[in-house]
């Protein structure tokens, strides 16, 4: 026999909603009211209600039973559970986090009184205080309805506690998870991960699920190691998405640069050989203009819309190199164009060298429909741009490397003579118009000089890093190295705000080549460069992560202080083969987060890693190094069977990670299932999607295992207990 039909209607309704994100809201129906229900979730194959003593869950899902189903095999059953909340405060205070776009209408039936509009939606419900020092937070997760319990310093994990009323059953399977037992289907709770930091360490924190009273449903945890209460947890990262950006048909895409805002919006360009992009209706450039053209992007915080898809070009080859944003949205791209008729718009500064390639500047608006201005500008040689930032101002930084003699320079700048027999370094500062420098300089010394990276603090100072093979660069007075050490040597420069003079410049070295690929700052003045480098005395500092070079070819990560006169850590960073620094940067605890590549089988990785072992012949590599430089506080492989690279890293406050790249594995774990040809652009985020806590980041961690998320061994099901670690916990069918 079929399903009612009321079934059948409800869930044709629900298909159509399939596609739409988890939201929360302010509880509308009178009925609901009545029961005390305050807010309400709707989202993909379930709907939830929300009271102070427990959460409704209505979940939608093929039944494991012998039921029979209509022919299509698409209808579904609801499966109804009451997840109460045992001894909780009944006046913990419910609040809606993250507003989304947009509203939600709902007609219910054929009267005004039963019509409800203009509906807020959220995306996030937290309980403030469910528990002394315990919050629940509501949200949805990669694999669907997801809560987190988030302990605070001094709260007592024994008393949270859960009744999963209208459950035939609970039970902990051999994996560690908890599962709900039900006529139509098992919904099964997944296994977070969690740690302290103790003295500068990582000490994880393992906790169990507890089945307290089986014929109630009941459960809590159980701690299986010491835990200091008087410690913030700290979550680790996870992986929230991984998007293949390009076009499809066989065309190479390359994403060379990412940013991302304080909502975790993620901006991002590259450039492209496709004529099918994936650009938005409106979008400044819709069409396909060269062999190679720039694009720009922004994509919504939980990575499952574009806001906008631009190309950027003319009819010629255009490349990206860089991209920046400002606190209003706008974004600042920079690049190589060989295209004549590449946009300028007027008033902007128009330079058009003799040369074959000129550097572009161009700001897009927030919603990527119109250019704010474009300027374009070079000298008569080969002209290259690595690096942009951007001030409070909305002033740019640009840097790279030129062998124009006739290079735009400014009076009364650094160094207005070209010096290098092969290449020179430059830093050009643009007004917020893009009408003109405000100053543009040379920078380096008699031979080959490039600078890959800049960074610029909130005094208008502009820091460079990049390699050197002069042994006269500029280096000041006092600098942590003022001697050249042979082959290719790492600089590190730090500009006034006029560009007239070098606050200071060193050399950063060792016997062989060293290369300085990006550079970041915290807000104390310090300078954070990585790189790669081939010399086995490369400056490390005492205490680091690691001291000696493992191979023939190592990353590095090292911290400069404010004054560039010495090295507050320096360390390798890498395995046994060939790994290299492409991105870094820093968040508000001074924390490093670089990106690169790595073909060590052996490079390091911590508990928790998303991919714990190298897959191909290349991956790429996300790792985090701690405040000081001695441990490495989360790092992870991650790509497919043949070669992935990543090029840039950005971090917002929210301590969530964007990294752009790009991958020639036709297996690159993604978005995208049919594989990649043969060449796609990439970006990852890492990060916590949990809000913030008074003591510390606290959200979301883990995942089923399918991802290669921690989970522990101790996990075994026995005595009713799984390992877990407190506590986040994702449902699924």
């Amino acid at each position: 026999m079929n399903p009612p039909v009321e079934i059948q209607q409800r869930e044709a309704m629900r298909q159509k909603l399939n596609g739409m994100p988890l939201v929360f809201m302010n509880a509308f129906d009178t009925a609901d009211l009545a029961r005390g229900i305050v807010y309400s979730a709707d989202g993909k194959r379930m709907k939830a209600n929300f009271a102070s003593d427990r959460a409704e869950l209505m979940f939608y899902g093929q039944p494991n039973t012998n039921r029979p189903t209509a022919s299509n095999n698409k209808l579904m059953y609801q499966i109804r559970l009451n997840l109460r909340y045992v001894n909780a405060n009944p006046a913990a205070k419910l609040e809606l986090l993250e507003e989304a776009d947009g509203s939600r209408n709902y007609l219910k039936g054929g009267t005004r009184d039963q019509w409800f509009s203009n509906l807020k939606p959220y995306y996030k419900l937290a309980y403030r205080g469910l528990w002394p020092g315990v919050d629940l937070i509501f949200y949805e997760g990669e694999h669907g309805f997801k809560y987190d319990v988030l302990l605070h310093p001094g709260a007592d994990i024994q008393q949270v506690q859960f009744e999963y009323e209208g459950a035939d059953g609970l039970f902990i399977d051999q994996q560690g998870g908890l599962e709900i037992h039900t006529s139509l289907q098992t919904i099964r709770e997944s296994i977070p991960l969690s740690y302290q930091r103790v003295d500068g360490k990582q000490q994880e924190i393992s906790c169990c699920y507890r089945i307290i009273d089986a014929a109630a449903k009941r459960f809590g945890y159980a701690l299986m190691d010491s835990y200091n209460p008087s410690l913030p947890l700290t979550i680790d990262p996870m992986l929230l998405y991984s998007k293949v950006i390009g076009a499809m048909n066989g065309y190479f895409n390359y994403v060379r640069s990412v940013a991302i805002d304080s909502e975790g919006y993620a901006y991002g360009s590259g450039y492209t050989s496709g004529s099918d992009f994936p650009v938005t209706p409106g979008a400044y450039q819709t069409t396909f203009g060269g062999v190679y053209d720039a694009f720009v992007f922004k994509m919504t915080p939980k990575g499952d819309n574009l806001v906008y898809a631009t190309y950027l070009g003319g009819t010629r080859d255009d490349y990206n190199s860089s991209i920046a944003i400002d606190q209003d949205g706008n974004a600042y791209v920079t690049g190589s164009t060989y295209s004549l008729d590449f946009p300028i718009t007027p008033g902007a500064i128009s330079n058009p060298s003799t040369g074959g390639v000129r550097i572009y500047l161009s700001k897009l608006n927030a919603s990527g429909s119109e250019l704010i201005y474009s300027a374009v500008f070079g000298g008569s040689g080969s002209n290259g741009v690595s690096d942009i930032a951007v001030d409070s101002e909305g002033n740019a930084y640009l840097t790279g490397d030129t062998s124009s003699a006739d290079f735009p320079t400014t009076t009364g700048a650094l160094r207005t003579v070209i010096n290098a027999a092969g290449a020179d370094s430059y830093v050009s500062k643009i007004n917020a118009s893009g009408s003109d420098f405000l100053y543009s300089t040379y920078l380096g010394g008699s031979s080959y000089n490039s600078a890959n990276g800049i960074a610029v603090n909130s005094l208008g100072h502009a820091y460079v890093g990049g390699e050197t093979a002069s042994n006269n660069f500029p280096v000041t007075a006092g600098a942590f190295s003022t001697t050249y050490s042979g082959n290719y040597d790492g600089f590190i420069a730090q500009l006034n705000p006029e560009g007239s003079a070098l606050l200071y410049a060193t050399y950063l070295g060792g016997n062989q080549s060293d290369t300085i690929s990006d550079i970041a700052i915290d807000d104390l003045g310090n300078a954070y460069v990585t790189g790669y480098t081939t010399s086995t005395n490369f400056p490390t500092t005492s205490s680091a992560f690691l001291t000696t070079s493992p191979a023939s070819t190592n990353s590095f990560v090292t911290k400069l202080n404010k004054t560039g006169s010495e090295l507050v850590y320096s360390t390798y960073l890498g395995g046994a083969s060939f790994d290299a620094g492409y991105g870094i940067a820093v968040d508000k605890s001074h924390a490093a987060y670089i990106t690169g590549a790595t073909s060590s089988t052996d490079f390091p990785t911590t508990p928790g890693a998303v991919q714990s072992k190298r897959v191909g012949s290349q991956n790429v590599f996300f790792t985090i190094v701690s405040l000081t430089g001695t441990d490495l506080i989360y790092s992870t492989y991650y790509g497919g069977s043949s070669s992935d690279t990543g090029e840039s890293i950005s971090v917002n406050a929210l301590g969530q990670a964007l990294i752009g790249g790009y991958s020639s594995s036709t297996n690159f774990p993604s978005n995208l299932k049919n594989g990649i040809r043969p060449q796609k652009g990439f970006i990852l985020k890492f990060g916590t999607p949990g809000p913030t806590g008074p003591t510390g980041p606290t959200g979301s961690t883990g995942g089923d295992g399918t991802n290669g998320f921690y989970r522990s061994d101790r996990c075994n099901g026995t005595n009713g207990i799984a390992s877990a670690k407190p506590a986040s916990r994702e449902h699924y069918g």
